[in-house]
């Protein structure tokens, strides 16, 4: 079938239509273009269904991830509590996070690569000393990387795409999500997006900085004794405006 007889069939119009409106730039034109190929048109048009097997496949990945989402957000609240208190595990954790993302954007790894996290654990200690000089630090860590270590292919699938856009889809589309994400989790997502974006562009400040950089992003002049209330009031109406507060994160680098 040619393709001027695939648009006309498309938008039942004369065979010249489509080239008319491409012309004149139309909008949906454009989405077209941008979305589908000719043999996909095709498909579309001549299965019973409508449906085109490309996007099939990407609502079956994106259940994948949202699956993957779920459990990381557990991960998350379970283990990354928002405090002042120097807390050994959740500074390594950060860095560990932007180890991966340096990775990803080096011309030596490809983020299309098959691996885990836990693949990358060893090489970030290599680079990383540990100031963990008590018994029980170790085996905290120790414990809470083993976790990491068994994050399975899908968790580090998304977790990697996640770090590649700022962290953002952690917190995207959980306004309303069918797939009923808790206050709690939401919650976790926003302040965990944010810190990782301090930590990736204000590497040089110690933990408490970061922690008091963060309080001040969101009430600036704040008192460390008022975070817990900070943070508990304002998450939401952080949520709502996102992507204003990443921007102030990284244009302050």
């Amino acid at each position: 079938m040619t393709f001027k007889k695939t648009m006309s069939l498309l938008f039942s119009t004369a065979e010249g239509t489509y080239y008319k409106w491409k012309a004149q730039k139309r909008p949906i034109i454009l989405l077209l273009d941008y979305l589908l190929t000719q043999s996909e048109i095709e498909e579309f048009l001549s299965s019973s269904d409508h449906k085109i097997t490309k996007f099939e496949m990407i609502k079956d990945f994106e259940m994948i991830l949202l699956g993957s989402k779920i459990d990381y957000l557990k991960f998350v609240n379970d283990n990354l509590i928002l405090d002042f208190k120097y807390d050994i595990f959740i500074d390594l954790y950060y860095q560990f996070l932007v180890y991966i993302d340096n990775m990803q954007r080096s011309e030596d790894v490809e983020i299309s690569k098959s691996w885990t996290l836990g693949d990358a654990i060893p090489g970030f200690f290599i680079n990383h000393s540990i100031a963990a000089d008590k018994e029980d630090k170790i085996y905290k860590l120790q414990y809470k990387f083993s976790i990491i270590n068994h994050f399975d292919q899908n968790m580090s699938n998304f977790i990697r795409l996640s770090l590649a856009r700022d962290m953002l889809p952690l917190v995207t589309n959980n306004i309303g999500s069918n797939a009923k994400i808790s206050e709690a989790y939401r919650k976790s997502a926003v302040y965990h997006t944010l810190l990782f974006n301090i930590y990736r562009s204000h590497p040089k400040l110690d933990y408490r900085q970061k922690m008091k950089y963060l309080l001040d992003l969101i009430v600036p002049g704040s008192k460390e004794e008022d975070a817990d209330i900070i943070f508990e009031k304002n998450w939401k109406f952080i949520e709502v405006d996102f992507n204003k507060y990443i921007d102030r994160v990284k244009t302050s680098e």
